[in-house]
């Protein structure tokens, strides 16, 4: 009997040495870390830290400074919005009205749910253009980050490919799916090899930078947004951005190409669901792991550089107080708890490890957008999110429960987010922190194309 033991233990251990761990995705941009930006901390955050002995917060703010390090103007953009707010609430109607180009969309995370946001923004774009950010700047993050490099073109051709990449013949279409348990073994429930070979094709013509990059030579055009893609040193645990025009302005095309699908696909590393993904010598994270939106303070920048002029204007009386920048906010998803992974159906650890994290996970997108208002008392911040999904008009069921991406359910999200543009008013207006009444929904007047 012993024998026999000991014989299954060793048919066992060749068996799963066949399952092992597939690694890590890598992607070719050597010297990726030279490109990205560190998120600079907020200064509660600051004072929350100061014991942990990182030195002075003045000091390390600057040293992190995504405007020093790229020789812009960064005393007038770190205190530009402060500057800038009007200084008592403003009427509704006033303090959410937005000047032309000023706009700031964040793309939350969120996998297959992003076809809610595409579902939204491309109905609000073709049906209710006065509602559609015309965003001089987009941030994302895991699937907000993908959308962002669509939505940083935004001209008809991009918007066509958003909606294509987010309406897949099946989920092998973006992942390599092992059953669930197998996460144990192979160290992720899905492989990202599809997905990193439909952002390379995306962004140069059959994924071959010798046959040309239009998507790249658009998102370094003047007529492009700003992008930039959110996420996680997994080492350092700390945030960081890539920024997206940049990349594509001064980068030749094959690294900027690497690089870029570097970033997006960084962004989407969910640990456990996802493949681990190393890009350079580095892993990352998916962005969600630390905050689902963020606004980096290269907003306050782009908005800041917009608006010296008037500032200048005004302090001489010749000029009213510019507006301040509206944000828009997708939730690509629910902000409560869905039933997936539920502790009730099972007491094995990956059962409770994931619910854990869907909580966790839950609880970082939900204050990702709150502090957005913590940052911001009483700037005009709208949302949308994809909540009422399983009710009318929605209505939609994930089938199977524990499908990643599931065409039908994706496409259920895409008509929902359709019909949530289509709602008066499409967005909704965080709550102020301050005096005043609080509009419950933002009203926006019509703003000309870029």
């Amino acid at each position: 009997m012993l024998g026999f033991r000991a014989g299954l233990v060793v048919i066992m251990a060749l068996a799963l040495g066949g399952c092992a761990t597939r690694g890590a995705l890598r992607i070719d941009c050597p010297n990726f870390a030279n490109y990205i930006v560190k998120m600079p901390k907020s200064r509660l955050v600051e004072d929350i830290q100061a014991d942990a002995g990182t030195g002075s917060p003045r000091v390390q703010a600057l040293a992190s400074d995504p405007r020093a390090r790229f020789s812009l103007e960064a005393s007038l953009a770190a205190g530009a919005r402060s500057a800038m707010r009007p200084k008592m609430l403003l009427a509704p109607e006033a303090a959410i009205a937005t000047s032309p180009g000023d706009a700031v969309l964040l793309l939350s995370g969120g996998g297959q749910w992003g076809a809610f946001g595409v579902g939204f923004l491309d109905r609000l774009r073709s049906a209710h253009p006065d509602q559609f950010p015309r965003a001089r700047t987009i941030t994302g993050v895991s699937t907000g980050g993908l959308q962002a490099l669509f939505l940083a073109v935004g001209t008809d051709p991009a918007f066509a490919a958003l909606r294509q990449a987010y309406a897949p013949q099946s989920e092998s279409d973006i992942v390599n799916r092992n059953p669930q348990w197998q996460a144990v073994i192979t160290g992720s429930i899905a492989g990202l090899a599809p997905l990193k070979r439909k952002v390379l094709a995306a962004l140069c013509v059959d994924g071959n930078p010798t046959k040309g990059c239009p998507m790249i030579d658009a998102l370094a055009s003047d007529a492009s947004a700003d992008a930039f893609i959110g996420f996680v040193d997994a080492e350092s645990g700390d945030f960081y951005y890539a920024p997206i025009k940049m990349m594509a302005r001064t980068l030749p095309k094959a690294e900027a190409q690497q690089c870029i699908a570097g970033a997006a696909i960084a962004s989407a590393a969910m640990p456990v669901f996802f493949q681990q993904v190393k890009v350079g010598d580095r892993v990352y994270y998916d962005g969600g792991v630390r905050q689902s939106v963020f606004e980096t303070m290269v907003a306050a920048q782009a908005y800041a550089e917009g608006r010296a002029a008037a500032l200048m204007a005004q302090s001489q009386g010749m000029a009213t107080p510019p507006s301040p920048p509206m944000l828009y906010v997708v939730r690509n998803g629910p902000t409560v708890l869905t039933d997936d992974a539920s502790p009730q159906k099972g007491a094995d650890a990956l059962t409770n490890a994931l619910r854990a994290e869907a909580i966790v996970v839950n609880q970082l997108e939900v204050q990702s957008i709150a502090d957005l208002r913590l940052a911001d008392p009483t700037g005009p911040i709208g949302l949308v999110t994809a909540d009422g999904f399983d009710r009318p008009p929605g209505s939609c069921v994930k089938e199977p429960k524990d499908a990643m991406f599931s065409p039908s359910f994706m496409a259920c999200l895409t008509r929902f987010g359709a019909a949530r543009a289509d709602r008066s008013p499409p967005w909704r207006a965080l709550t102020r922190i301050g005096p005043g009444a609080e509009p419950t929904a933002v009203r926006l007047s019509p703003l000309p194309d870029r």
